[in-house]
């Protein structure tokens, strides 16, 4: 018996120090002993879990169920491995047998909950019964936490975090952003460093507050998902260059069709339609079956005056919405009908088949020799935009002729090539045209 314990003593001190394999070998050992010892059976079980041995360690907690099958906790174990392995149905049937026995289980509930949130899709994903039953413990999940103890509070602060945190994207998702700025500051006050929480408080106060969206954003631009953001929030603060060199940038390393569309979205604002044809034509390129994609070139024709093509790619736009998800594009379907005002008010019969050729036949050049002039130039810090055929492009003081820096201010005339950079679309090569 002292040998026994001494043993077990031994893979305790294992496991603090995550010694995993070699605690199992001393468990396994002594269990042979106590074959049906629900102490040293758990300990098994979640040794075989912290190495990712699932199956076994689901077929250990089992019989530790037979032996104690009135137990919450060992049917929550079970539950785990399978949430473990992203197996989410497995887990939900596994997890609603525990909160049978213990409807209060507060992780367990949770992560019940999140486990709905991945089975519910994408499609619809507001109205199916799994995503309003995650809804559901979420909210109830609130209620345990008031009623905890403090020093039960304490201890599951990281799990009522992300309690909160998934609150919070389900109402940004229902758009109800007053609620979901609230679940997310509530993540942050528990979990200070969650990148995740700051950039999603960042996108739900990017709708009516983007200077404040700006400011709780993190500066890690490491993260994709941060810098995109970063050029939606700049957009809406009128920062319309800054925006699209940010999303080009993004580009380089990741030819998204959304990021396509976004840029063509903007060069569309600024009016340069022949970018803005460019950069549609490779988002769909990318994803054809993208409704958005279709109705972004819809309003490309549209400005260009071409509306029998516009009325087409809109056209195009609700139908892929119609078969994709069953609803209608209700932003499309609008403009639709004021094309069709348009055509009939117009008597337009024809569209100019050189306007769209002069679309259709437009390329970036990066060696081509381009004219324009400085909009902006920050001398302190060494950059400034290059306005040129209606289009803003980036510049760094580097890339200027060493005889010509001293003299770069705006207003000033310039010829320049284009390139890629890190930035996106940059000039270089420059040189003051006199």
């Amino acid at each position: 018996m002292k040998n026994d314990n001494f043993s077990q003593r031994k893979a305790e001190e294992m496991e603090k120090n995550n010694n995993w394999y070699d605690a199992l070998i001393i468990y396994q050992a002594l269990i042979n002993e106590e074959p049906n010892n629900i102490v040293i059976l758990s300990k098994i079980g979640w040794c075989q879990s912290r190495l990712k041995d699932y199956n076994k360690a689901i077929n250990t907690l089992k019989k530790i169920i037979e032996l104690d099958p009135n137990k919450a906790k060992w049917y929550y174990m079970v539950g785990y491995q399978y949430y473990a392995q992203e197996d989410w149905q497995n887990a939900i049937n596994w997890f609603k047998k525990a909160l049978g026995i213990y409807p209060e289980y507060f992780i367990v509930k949770y992560r019940l909950g999140y486990a709905l949130t991945q089975v519910s899709g994408t499609i619809y994903r507001l109205k199916r019964t799994e995503y309003l039953e995650a809804f559901k413990h979420f909210e109830d999940c609130q209620i345990i936490w008031e009623n905890m103890p403090e020093e039960r509070k304490n201890m599951s602060k990281s799990v009522f975090a992300d309690v909160c945190f998934q609150q919070g994207k389900i109402y940004a998702e229902r758009e109800e952003w007053e609620q979901a700025i609230k679940c997310f500051k509530k993540t942050i006050s528990l979990k200070p460093d969650s990148i995740k929480a700051k950039y999603q408080l960042a996108k739900s106060l990017n709708n009516n507050e983007p200077e404040e969206a700006l400011r709780v954003l993190p500066e890690n631009d490491d993260k994709y998902y941060i810098k995109e953001l970063r050029a939606e929030i700049y957009f809406n603060l009128g920062k319309i260059d800054e925006s699209l060199q940010i999303l080009l940038s993004c580009l380089k390393k990741r030819n998204k069709d959304y990021l396509l569309r976004q840029i063509s979205d903007i060069c569309l604002y600024k009016k340069d339609l022949k970018s803005a044809y460019y950069y549609s034509q490779k988002a769909i390129s990318l994803n054809k079956n993208n409704h958005k994609n279709h109705l972004t070139l819809g309003k490309i024709y549209y400005s260009s005056g071409l509306l029998f093509y516009a009325r087409k790619a809109v056209e195009l736009s609700i139908n892929l919405k119609k078969e994709k998800y069953k609803s209608e594009y209700s932003e499309a379907v609008n403009f639709l009908e004021n094309i069709n005002k348009d055509i009939s008010n117009k008597n337009h019969v024809k569209d100019d088949k050189k306007l769209f050729d002069q679309l259709n036949n437009f390329t970036i050049e990066k060696d081509k020799i381009n004219k324009g002039k400085i909009l902006k130039y920050n001398s302190q810090k060494g950059y400034g935009f290059i306005k040129s055929n209606s289009e803003s492009v980036f510049f760094h003081i580097s890339n200027v002729f060493v005889e010509h820096r001293g003299n770069i201010k705006a207003g000033i005339y310039v010829v320049f090539k284009i390139e890629n950079t890190t930035r996106g679309l940059s000039a270089r090569d420059i040189k003051i045209k006199f």
